[in-house]
């Protein structure tokens, strides 16, 4: 398995369970900055997805019309 999809559902797996069972939070972690670069993540990944989609359909067209 690719290192940066383990560390993505392992990030996921936290955070679903600070969600789920916050006795679980540790204390050493500081939440609110995990939070926000959770957020910050998803954020760039649905970009990411959204240009690599148009790059796709942007190549499926220059192959249509040649």
């Amino acid at each position: 398995m690719n290192k940066v999809l383990v560390n993505k559902v392992l990030v996921n797996k936290v955070l679903e369970f600070r969600n789920t069972q916050s006795d679980f939070g540790s204390p050493d972690v500081w939440w609110d900055e995990f939070e926000a670069d959770y957020a910050d993540r998803s954020f760039l990944e649905t970009r990411m997805n959204r240009i690599l989609s148009l790059v796709e359909r942007m190549g499926s067209a220059k192959t249509q019309f040649t």
